[in-house]
């Protein structure tokens, strides 16, 4: 606007100051075309400022959804569809590099007693609070994903059969232990526990297929307890 006012701004002083008959028609003419000028300039305004606040908004829209795509909404786990690619990751820094790896699944014991007997709220935060136990044992680079209702897959990179077990174990006191309340109820969150390590030449769906195995195992043996894959 300034750049436009000081466009129109030396002639329409210098007719003002030096006024001739046509003087008037020649204020009004520039009073008019200043006018216009600075209408134009307030509608770029304008559309530059809702084109700025379109692009914030969509740039905030994409973030949204890629945080949908990786994390779990509800726990803040990463999600099935994330875990997996990662799972497929380190199959391939295996057979790349053979670096070590290994997977440990678990599944709380009696969430479909807690949803039917206090209903799917106090459920949701029977997976939250397992979430939260669980993360604050795992080490940063490690990767914790809701693959399932009640289905967790935590991921470990150079991690060997050996370090993976005591970990597995580890997880399973934390979760016997832990609990969230319901009114004047206590309710805990025992978990089975599945642990495999990665084997050379194996495919991602064979790691997986052991370590939910495992699990299996581990719910039939009595629950509340770990397996490792043969």
């Amino acid at each position: 606007m300034l750049f436009f006012g000081g466009i129109y701004l030396t002639p329409l002083m210098h007719a003002v100051l030096y006024v001739r008959a046509d003087a008037t028609i020649i204020e009004v003419g520039l009073v008019v075309g200043l006018l216009v000028q600075l209408g134009y300039a307030r509608e770029l305004g304008r559309i530059t400022t809702r084109d700025v606040e379109q692009s914030a908004r969509n740039a905030a829209l994409v973030e949204r959804l890629n945080e949908l795509v990786i994390h779990d909404p509800l726990t803040g786990a990463y999600s099935r569809r994330y875990t997996f690619e990662q799972m497929e990751q380190l199959v391939s820094i295996r057979q790349r590099h053979g670096s070590s790896a290994s997977a440990i699944m678990f599944d709380l014991d009696h969430l479909k007693v807690i949803n039917d007997t206090y209903g799917h709220p106090t459920g949701d935060r029977a997976l939250c609070e397992a979430v939260r136990a669980v993360g604050a044992q795992l080490r940063d680079g490690d990767l914790l994903g809701r693959i399932g209702g009640e289905e967790f897959l935590v991921l470990l990179p150079t991690t060997d059969m050996a370090a993976a077990q005591p970990l597995a174990e580890r997880l399973r006191q934390t979760l016997a232990g832990a609990s969230i309340a319901d009114g004047t109820q206590t309710i805990k969150l025992p978990a089975s526990f599945g642990i495999a390590e990665l084997q050379a030449a194996e495919s991602q769906a064979e790691w997986f297929r052991r370590v939910d195995g495992a699990l299996y195992q581990a719910k039939n043996q009595g629950r509340n307890k770990g397996v490792a894959a043969e």
